[in-house]
């Protein structure tokens, strides 16, 4: 009992050509499951057909604002897929269409189908992942109506991303390719897994109490009673007339749940002074402004962490693209890129991460798979 993978990065804009190539480096043995995850610049709808038609076994998929694998760590332009083989886990995928509109009852129904026979292995147990449409804003929708109907399932997911153009975003299962959807694929396996999530970002006492907030828009109007643009500026000792992208995405703010903190990012301001966020914020949330540790250590305490549980066959991972922007900017591309190469991981940069009920920014979620004890 154990677990095989390979991953492949193909630089083609053809889908004919990457499929083939993929194809020639798998072989023709069935796979428990192929992993997809491409470029904005590849015909998605093209590709996904024909990783259904010509690579045996099931697929899951979609598109990116970035890509990340073990042979060049962060990269783009780029179809990353893995290719996992083993007879010790087993998959089982549903395409939810109309994501915005998903209620508990209704995820309930339609992931009936996932569930695994009773096995008298006790030792078998399930995760989950999940693909959205990364521009349906429905990822909180999903993720609760998700943590309701998978129950103690747990699941990392990832919104599709079309590199920073917010135009399309689409997600793929077994061939079908569908927007305002959700994929979820649960797998059941003796083999060691984690799901995981980390940050590098700590609280601070400056605290943000939302006053008034249109969740459905992602919009906060207000701060601390005062318009959200001046009572977030005042928090972080800025002037309104300096905030910018940068800016947000160095002074995210900080929810608590459980004891821990999991970050809320913000989009853009607009004219009225209302901020737009990455996460739909409620009224009456208390939040704390967040300091910025090093990505770095950050990300290579996690790797440590995971190896410390496990031998990892394989590590699929959901990173933010805010993420990527910052690695990019203080120029840590050859330092990330390094940690990661050699590692089994695929992965994409995301337009929000989903970990078990909560869809969170700027954080790395993902699951990793362990070589049998």
């Amino acid at each position: 009992m154990n677990l095989e993978t390979q991953t492949i990065r193909c630089e083609s804009a053809s889908p004919e050509e990457i499929v083939s190539e993929i194809a020639a480096a798998f072989g023709d043995t069935p796979l428990a499951m192929t992993l997809f995850f491409a470029s904005p610049r590849v015909p998605f709808t093209r590709l996904a057909q024909l990783m259904h038609d010509q690579i045996p076994g099931p697929s899951i998929g979609c598109t990116t604002a970035g890509e990340i694998c073990g042979e060049t760590g962060h990269c783009e332009n780029s179809v990353v897929v893995m290719g996992i083989r083993s007879d010790a886990i087993e998959f089982r995928s549903k395409l939810i269409q109309q994501a915005s509109s998903l209620t508990t009852i209704r995820a309930e129904a339609e992931l009936s189908t996932l569930a695994m026979p009773a096995s008298a292995d006790e030792s078998r147990k399930s995760f989950g992942l999940v693909l959205i449409d990364g521009l349906s804003r429905a990822e909180e929708r999903v993720a609760g109506a998700l943590a309701h109907a998978l129950k103690d399932i747990p699941f990392a997911g990832g919104s599709a991303g079309d590199d920073l153009r917010f135009e399309e975003t689409f997600v793929a299962c077994d061939g079908v390719v569908a927007q305002d959807a959700a994929v979820v694929s649960v797998a059941e396996t003796a083999l060691p897994f984690q799901i995981f999530h980390t940050h590098h970002f700590e609280r601070t006492p400056e605290t943000l109490v939302i006053t008034d907030a249109v969740p459905s828009e992602r919009r906060v109007r207000e701060i601390n009673g005062r318009p959200a643009a001046e009572g977030y500026a005042e928090a972080i000792g800025m002037r309104v007339e300096d905030l910018s992208p940068d800016i947000f995405a160095a002074h995210p703010v900080l929810l608590t749940v459980g004891g821990a903190p999991f970050v809320r990012s913000i989009q853009k301001m607009d004219e009225d002074g209302s901020l737009v966020f990455f996460c739909a914020i409620e009224e009456g949330l208390v939040l704390r402004v967040a300091r910025a540790k090093q990505l770095t250590a950050e990300l290579a305490d996690e790797l440590t962490r995971i190896s410390e549980t496990m031998e990892p066959a394989a590590i699929i991972a959901f990173d933010c693209v805010l993420r990527r922007l910052e690695i990019l900017s203080k120029g840590l591309r050859d330092d990330v890129s390094s940690m990661l190469r050699g590692v089994p991981v695929v992965g994409f940069s995301t337009y929000g991460e989903q970990y078990n009920g909560l869809h969170v920014n700027q954080t790395l979620t993902g699951v990793a798979i362990g070589r049998a004890a």
